[in-house]
């Protein structure tokens, strides 16, 4: 029974107890991996934070290297994330391996420690603001932003560019600039010297410099300012993060820095920091236009040093350390191989660099050989100055731009390209349109400086051009004694250029193979007429261009020894182009029934040509045809123009031996060149003007014609009258240019003589007229305002008087109150001289007007008593209304030989805001004088504009500068350090 009662009770036992305790084993197992779970989870959160401490801490040394603070905040959260990173090793210790039955005590534990963590890491996602602002912190007095790396400039321009730029950034008024020019010419270097003295002087001033990569984003962008700024976008969008940076910007000094633009940025993704007071910015491009697109306000171009300044940076670099011995004829060769860097830095820079240290005059003058050879020897010279010259070429985005570019390397070193010439060559190409798309691309490769613009031409810099030449197909050369041997003349070769006043002929059995040849120049490009008039080549043997099927362009210009042209010309069935200006002695053209492509044919200054041949009537497909400077006897076979129906362009001397018919059947002329000496043979021709885009036409009763100069716009429809009736005149109704000379019958006020063109002038120049009086009638300006609203001279933009000795003023009748805006509201230059009757030039009434003028020149008028106002007891006189004139775009003033002079614009001010120079000579009588300067508007005190340079006065007329009063006297002061004696 015993044994019964042990046997239930252990059956019980194992029924209620051993369940229970496989229950707690179960649960303790599950407590177990549970916990496991947890410490896996606050490991990878852990990790993560440890991954966003280390990035912090790398921005932040970063940062500090530059000498900025980090905030308090930014401490103590480095300071808590160190902890809990440290103390995760003992929390894992504890939790696996302390009291894992206790799970619940060891799970919170763990669960805790995680929530700690997370919170860590999300409070890091709200600091923006990782560093201290300046005005926030103590700084110390050394600048808290490192100067960059920089070398120290070179010559007087250098440093007067850094003078002129830090003045623009004092002025208020400008929040940003422009900094522009050619690939190594030194933009970064000046505005580096910029940062370098805002450093200096502007201690409370936040820059922020970025160089921006080739292939940049917005985004990069904002990231790359942002990491300078101090500040995390975090997971941002593009808009989120421009908001942050403008709210960083609001309220600051900030100058930020863009170096190396290449395309228009839109500020707004920036902040917007032009639209921020005391926030400005500077960017450095290659691209003129990028610079107006981003809308700076005013825009600087780092031109190249002159030779001197060239030099002296070039024997700087070169004896360094001192290890070159600058005898006499190193510094000699190194004088040359100065010279061939074109005044560009970088170029000095690194040929000088190149060549420190070399005492041998063998590889000094192997180094100019190379230079002028474009030898691969001249590493330095290949990889640091030609690659960066390239980038630019590369950057061009249509195909078309870069051949146009390639196509100025054609032309020999440091020679002005004529624009008209090479863009009817680019026509004949087929690389543009018309003359307007030739005139756009010239423009878009000074802009973005691949080519230097003046006035009425382009040029190569020299290293530029080496460059070209190096990509292109070309073969260019000059100073030939004989022409290039066969094996220079391969069959891959696109165009060839040949100029030298030494090369005199053509081996007669000489034929060059080039089947892709499209251009041939054969020409002598010297400016000089000496040179010139030597001639290059006297004869073309029939051979030379035999085997050249696809030339397309034939330029033998100015070889005026070369008497005639062999037959294998009138071959030649693609020939698109025929230029033979300046052969003065060819007297005769090739035959022309084959040449149904030819577009431009030039005979200019072919003075034996006396006849045009017959069969030029089957040139089908010519537009441009040049026959200025032939001979004035010049004979046209009658119905040859006339069947040229395709003309846009005609140039020719004797406009009566052209008919008036012959225009009638050219549908397409746009262009008309030509000189009369019949008034009756002009006044024939005008009707057909009116369909013109663009005509120059000089009129003379001499026999001596007086020819249009060659530079003339695209949209200028011109005519020159001298010597002739004017009271038989008929004008054109589209006239945009006059001028008049000797024309004894012209009495009065012009105006009365051409009523219906006044309002469509856009230039007047009238010379040796002694009959005229005035220039406009103020009270018929009135009138014809009133009835018509059509205003005299509204359009006019150059007015030109000289020598008219009986010209009392400008405007009859001036104390009549002109219009605003009208008569006169679009002049900008304005020429005055030896108009020896006038006392008075302008009335004050129509000075008002004078909103666009740039440049006043007066001269030698020796009763003129005041330029602006009126003279004895006029009314104006008296000074009752003392209100200043206002020139607000006048850039240039200039008053000379006026010893009558009194004053200037009688009591009144003048304010002259974008004045750039002024100078005053043989003008001692005047007592009182403007001040010119622009008013601050807070201090109510005259102010130097940021464009003033300087003003010209006389070393022997120190004494009268002394005596001078100026309307307001601080102003004396200020232009005292800009006097050029």
């Amino acid at each position: 029974m015993a044994d019964c009662i042990l046997q239930a009770i252990s059956a019980a036992f194992w029924a209620t107890i051993i369940p229970a305790v496989l229950v707690a084993i179960c649960e303790g197992i599950k407590g177990c991996l549970g916990l496991k779970e947890s410490v896996e989870g606050l490991e990878r959160e852990v990790n993560q934070l440890t991954n966003q401490l280390a990035d912090l801490q790398t921005n932040m040394t970063k940062l500090e290297e530059g000498g900025i603070r980090r905030r308090q905040e930014v401490v103590g959260w480095i300071e808590q994330a160190t902890k809990l990173i440290e103390d995760f090793p003992t929390v894992k210790e504890r939790a696996i391996h302390g009291q894992c039955w206790d799970e619940c005590s060891s799970i919170n534990l763990v669960k805790k420690m995680t929530q700690a963590v997370k919170d860590a890491r999300n409070e890091l996602k709200n600091i923006v603001q990782l560093t201290v602002d300046v005005d926030e912190c103590t700084i110390p007095d050394e600048c808290t932003i490192p100067s960059l790396d920089v070398s120290q400039l070179s010559g007087k321009t250098s440093n007067d560019n850094l003078e002129k730029l830090y003045g623009w950034l004092e002025d208020d008024k400008i929040s940003s600039i422009g900094v522009c020019g050619m690939g190594g010419v030194g933009k970064t270097t000046l505005v580096k010297h910029i940062h370098k003295r805002i450093l200096q002087k502007m201690p409370h001033v936040k820059v922020y410099w970025v160089t921006l990569p080739q292939d940049f984003s917005i985004k990069k962008l904002q990231y790359d300012i942002a990491e300078i700024a101090g500040l995390q976008f975090l997971d941002k969008n593009e808009e989120q993060r421009a908001t942050i940076l403008h709210q960083h910007l609001v309220g600051k000094k900030t100058i930020l820095i863009l170096d190396d633009v290449w395309k228009c940025i839109p500020l707004e993704k920036l902040g917007s920091p032009h639209r921020i007071e005391g926030c400005k910015f500077i960017i450095t491009s290659r691209s003129l236009e990028v610079c107006r697109q981003i809308e700076c306000q005013e825009l600087f171009k780092v031109k190249t040093l002159n030779e001197n300044e060239a030099w002296d940076l070039f024997k700087e670099n070169l004896l360094l350390h001192g290890h070159t011995v600058l005898t006499k004829d190193i510094e000699k060769y190194a004088k040359k191989l100065a010279k061939k860097c074109g005044g560009l830095p970088l170029a000095l820079n690194t040929i000088a660099a190149s060549m420190r240290g070399v005492n041998d005059d063998h590889i000094w003058r192997n180094a100019i050989k190379s230079f002028q050879n474009l030898s691969l020897q001249m590493e330095d010279l290949e990889n640091n100055v030609f690659e960066k010259l390239k980038f630019s070429y590369n950057r061009l985005s249509d195909q078309r731009l870069k051949e146009c570019f390639l196509y100025c390397c054609l032309y020999p070193e440091d020679y002005h390209i004529d624009k008209d010439e090479i863009i009817i060559k680019l026509i004949v190409e087929g690389l543009c349109e018309d003359i307007d798309e030739g005139h756009s691309i010239l423009t878009k490769l000074v802009n973005v400086f691949l080519l230097e613009g003046g006035e009425g031409y382009v040029k190569m810099h020299d290293l530029i051009r080496e460059m070209a030449l190096k990509i292109s197909k070309f073969m260019v050369k000059s100073e030939l004694v004989d022409i290039p041997e066969g094996k220079y003349w391969t069959a891959e070769l696109e165009r060839v250029s040949l100029s030298s006043s030494t090369l005199k002929e053509i081996p007669n059995d000489f034929s060059p193979i080039c089947h892709k040849l499209l251009t041939l120049n054969l020409r002598e490009t010297s400016t000089s007429d000496s040179i010139r008039g030597s001639g290059i080549i006297k004869e073309i043997p029939e051979s030379f261009l035999k085997y050249m099927p696809q030339l397309q362009v034939l330029d033998l210009s100015y070889n005026t020894n070369l008497k005639c042209l062999p037959d294998s010309i009138s071959n030649l069935e693609n020939l698109c182009g025929l230029f033979l200006q300046g052969c003065r002695h060819i007297s005769c053209l090739p035959a022309m029934k084959k040449m149904k492509k030819l577009r431009v044919l030039n005979i200019q200054s072919c003075h034996r040509i006396r006849e045009l041949p017959q069969d030029m009537e089957c040139l089908v497909s010519l537009q441009y045809l040049y026959m200025k400077y032939t001979s004035i006897h010049l004979e046209i076979p009658k119905g040859v123009i006339s069947k040229l129906r395709n003309l846009k362009c005609i140039q020719l001397d004797n406009g009566g031996r052209l008919l008036s018919e012959d225009l009638n059947c050219l549908p397409h002329l746009q262009e008309f060149w030509c000189c009369y000496n019949e008034l009756h043979d002009f006044n024939r021709l005008v009707k057909n003007l009116k369909q013109l885009k663009c005509y120059y036409i000089c009129v003379s009763s001499s026999m001596d014609i007086h020819r249009p100069s060659s530079h003339w716009g695209s949209n200028v429809k011109k005519v020159d009258f001298t010597g002739i009736n004017f009271t038989l005149v008929l004008l054109p109704a589209n006239i945009t240019s006059l001028k008049i000379e000797d024309c004894e019958e012209l009495n009065g006020c012009i105006a009365d003589y051409f009523q219906s063109i006044m309002s469509t002038l856009r230039q007047l120049e009238v010379n040796d007229c002694p009959g005229v009086e005035w220039i406009l009638n103020s009270e018929q300006i009135i009138e014809n305002a009133s009835n018509t609203g059509a205003t005299p001279y509204e359009n006019l933009e150059v007015l030109t008087l000289m020598s008219l000795p009986n010209l009392i003023s400008v405007c009859k009748g001036e104390d009549v109150i002109l219009p605003d805006y009208c008569t006169f509201s679009s002049l900008k230059h304005l020429f005055i001289q030896k108009c020896n009757s006038m006392k008075k030039l302008l009335p004050h009434s129509l000075s008002q007007n004078l909103k666009n003028l740039e440049k006043l020149v007066v001269t030698g008028c020796s009763q003129l008593e005041v330029v602006i106002g009126g003279v004895g007891g006029d009314e104006e006189e008296e000074g009752s209304n003392n209100t200043p004139v206002y020139l607000p775009k006048l850039k240039e003033l200039l008053l000379n030989n006026l010893p009558e002079l009194k004053c200037i614009c009688n009591d009144r001010e003048m304010i002259c805001p974008s004045i750039e120079k002024i100078s005053i000579w043989r003008c001692t009588n005047v007592k009182r004088m403007p001040s010119f300067l622009p008013i601050n508007e807070s201090t109510e005190q005259p102010y130097l504009p940021s464009s003033f340079r300087k003003i010209g006065l006389l070393e022997v007329e120190k004494e009268w500068w002394e005596s001078l009063e100026l309307h307001n006297p601080n102003a004396k002061h200020i232009l005292q350090s800009h006097i050029e004696w």
